[in-house]
């Protein structure tokens, strides 16, 4: 299982080769390339194991026990714009399931997913996230503070685009566009040599995240 499982996760994010980040694939040291394209997040297929459909409704009860694979293990964050909720969620497992991104219409009452699995139990899976910043009711980024990882969509879930060719994330922040021909506005990430130092350089994108240019702070 571990080992088909692992080769499912080069298949769904290409991130890692031989344990390193992307950032060693591209060739741009430590702190990452200088500018780069943002893979786009797919489903997992078969029984490695296959994702939820897009908009599976979420289980909000049954025992903490269960292992239905759509139940509501634990979130780790929520964030609404309006009536439209976000969420970053545990699904099934009890307590070792899988991390999906969730979307809510009518301000948290109901939850669907709304995007394959960013994280599953095993070793090398995806990597796992915490923090997210919703920006409109289609646009949010979920990311790791202090880690690598950060996943995008400007499309409310449809595509979600995976980046991990960050050092250490030191700051998330982003400024809304006043242009109609670039409404998702631009995206900062601040990032560092390590977890508590200050940030050195600044990687941006204008594009939804699909683009990055790095920038010195």
């Amino acid at each position: 299982m571990l080992l088909s499982a692992a080769s499912a996760v080069f298949a769904i994010v290409g991130l890692f080769v031989d344990g390193s980040a992307a950032n060693a694939i591209s060739g741009g040291g430590f702190f990452g390339p200088a500018s780069f394209t943002a893979p786009s997040l797919t489903y997992a297929k078969g029984d490695n194991p296959k994702s939820l459909d897009f908009g599976t409704p979420v289980s909000l009860s049954g025992p903490s026990s269960s292992t239905a694979r759509n139940h509501l293990d634990g979130f780790q964050a929520r964030q609404f714009v309006g009536n439209v909720g976000w969420a970053i969620a545990n699904l099934g497992g009890d307590g070792n399931g899988y991390e999906y991104p969730l979307r809510s219409t009518n301000r948290g009452k109901t939850w669907a997913t709304d995007g394959p699995y960013f994280h599953g139990p095993w070793a090398n899976a995806p990597a796992w996230v915490s923090s997210l910043q919703a920006y409109s009711a289609t646009f949010a980024v979920a990311y790791e503070p202090e880690g690598q990882t950060m996943y995008a969509t400007d499309d409310g879930g449809r595509h979600w685009y995976s980046i991990l060719a960050f050092s250490y994330i030191v700051n998330v922040s982003h400024i809304a566009s006043t242009s109609t021909t670039s409404a998702p506005g631009i995206i900062r990430v601040s990032v560092s040599k390590s977890g508590n130092a200050p940030a050195k350089y600044v990687f941006t994108s204008m594009d939804g995240a699909r683009t990055w240019v790095r920038h010195t702070a």
